[in-house]
């Protein structure tokens, strides 16, 4: 990820911590091991988040949520004491089959559609619940490579540390 692109995300994310609080300003640091990999801490009242470009499944992400075969992963969030993570990736895969993929774990592993799943010839949107864990599932097709997918898992567990 470019340093252009991880600096665009963490402002987002200083964006939506900033909104979340009403006099919290949260203060970051940039931590840059080399220009195509890096991430950005936050640390707030309410807890750290951690936004990634390095291709690691953050810790707090269920091992038991997919990622398509051969998933690249191009950035993460990790919101432990909150919750939260999230997974973003690319992959050589037929966009069909990646729907069917998450439409199959979605079912087996007990969540309940939040709201009806958006489909279409290029997108596929997805919000779950399980008990108060919930999950939301965005796909896209890769219009400039045949056969790619690209797509972010979010994940919340419903139960803060």
């Amino acid at each position: 990820m470019t340093r252009t692109k991880l600096a665009a995300l963490a402002a987002l994310a200083l964006l939506l911590l900033a909104g979340c609080s009403e006099k919290d300003v949260p203060t970051f640091d940039v931590e840059m091991e080399d220009a195509n990999q890096g991430s950005v801490t936050l640390d707030t009242a309410g807890g750290e988040t951690v936004l990634s470009s390095v291709a690691e499944i953050p810790p707090s992400f269920p091992e038991d949520i997919p990622l398509p075969e051969g998933a690249v992963i191009t950035a993460t969030l990790d919101q432990k004491e909150q919750g939260n993570s999230m997974v973003a990736f690319d992959a050589e895969q037929p966009f069909d089959e990646a729907i069917e993929l998450y439409q199959n774990y979605a079912s087996e592993a007990g969540y309940a559609e939040a709201i009806p799943a958006t489909i279409d010839s290029q997108m596929f949107w997805y919000s779950g619940t399980r008990g108060e864990e919930q999950l939301v599932i965005t796909l896209n097709k890769d219009l400039e490579r045949d056969g790619w997918v690209y797509g972010a898992v979010t994940y919340t567990s419903g139960a803060p540390e």
